[in-house]
C-alpha cells in the first residue's frame, strides 16, 4: 500500500510522496486485488503533469495486463461498465500489457462502455526501473482538442491532440488515480504467483 506523506492535500507543483510497495496477490484480479484510491489536489486545473517511477521485478508476470497511475477529474472515473457524460468525470491511466507493452486507457464521453485503450509500445522490461510520465491538456468545453502525451524514460511514446473530455469548464482535473491491480476482471487476468510493483519520486505538476 502506497502511503502519502504529510497533509492529504497537496498544493500543484509540490505535489510529492516518497512511494511504496504495492503488493499483488497470487489468482487475484480487479481494483480489490492491488491498490485503488484517488488523492485529491488544490486547486483543480486544465492542465497537469503526473510523473513516477515504477520497478519492475525480473519474475514479473505481465499476463493478459494491469493498471497504473493516472489522472482523474470528477466522481465518475469509469471502469465500471458505464460512460462519462463530460460533466461528471474521466480518467486516464496507463495499462501494463501482456508482452511489456503499455497502453493509456481512457474513460470520457465518446470512449466505449469500460473506456478505450491506445497502444504506445512494448518499452517496458523486467527487472528495470522505468520513469512514466503523463502530460494531459483537457479539451475547450465541447470541442474535440484536449491533448495527452504518454513518455517512458523520457522519450515520447504516444501523442493525441483531439481527445475529448469535458462539455463544461467545471470539470477540470482533480489529482492523482492510484490505480494498480491485474485485470480486467476474469480469472485470466490473474497471475500464478504473487508480486509487487514498487513505486517512487511520484510527482504531480
Amino acid at each position: 500500500m502506497l502511503i502519502p506523506n504529510g497533509s492529504p492535500i497537496w498544493n500543484w507543483g509540490s505535489a510529492r510522496y516518497s512511494g511504496g510497495v504495492v503488493q499483488l496477490p497470487v489468482g487475484a484480479v480487479s481494483s480489490a486485488s492491488g491498490c485503488q484510491f484517488e488523492q485529491p489536489y488544490t486547486p483543480k486545473v486544465d492542465h497537469a503533469r503526473l510523473s513516477y517511477s515504477v520497478a519492475i521485478p525480473p519474475d514479473f508476470e505481465w499476463v493478459l495486463g494491469g493498471k497504473l497511475p493516472g489522472l482523474y477529474g470528477g466522481t465518475h472515473l469509469g471502469g465500471d461498465g458505464s460512460i462519462p457524460d463530460g460533466t461528471n468525470g474521466f480518467s486516464v491511466r496507463p495499462m501494463w500489457n501482456y508482452d511489456g507493452g503499455l497502453s493509456l486507457l481512457v474513460a470520457s464521453p465518446k470512449n466505449s462502455t469500460w473506456g478505450d485503450a491506445t497502444l504506445a509500445g512494448s518499452p517496458l522490461r523486467l527487472g528495470a526501473t522505468h520513469r512514466i510520465e503523463i502530460d494531459l491538456q483537457l479539451n475547450t468545453p465541447g470541442q474535440s482538442d484536449g491533448v495527452f502525451v504518454l513518455s517512458v524514460d523520457g522519450k515520447e511514446l504516444l501523442i493525441k491532440t483531439d481527445r475529448f473530455f469535458r462539455t463544461v469548464p467545471t470539470l477540470q482535473i482533480e489529482g492523482l488515480f492510484f490505480s494498480v491491480f491485474y485485470g480486467g476482471s476474469t480469472p485470466d487476468w490473474a497471475p500464478k504467483s504473487s508480486h509487487v510493483l514498487t513505486f517512487s519520486q511520484i510527482e504531480l505538476n
